[in-house]
């Protein structure tokens, strides 16, 4: 019985531990969005000035 204490326990943990990689993830996807956005209007503001 305490092999499948111990087998309930760990798949706990690590349903646990995909949750936290799945939103440190999804923070990620959406930091690297802001970033991907902010240097599209860097890029386009130099763009501009070299058009100029």
């Amino acid at each position: 019985m305490a092999f499948l204490k111990d087998l309930l326990k760990n798949k706990k943990e690590y349903k646990n531990m995909s949750r936290k990689v799945d939103s440190k993830q999804q923070e990620l996807a959406k930091e690297h969005l802001k970033m991907a956005t902010e240097y599209k209007r860097f890029s386009e503001k130099i763009n501009k000035r070299f058009d100029d």
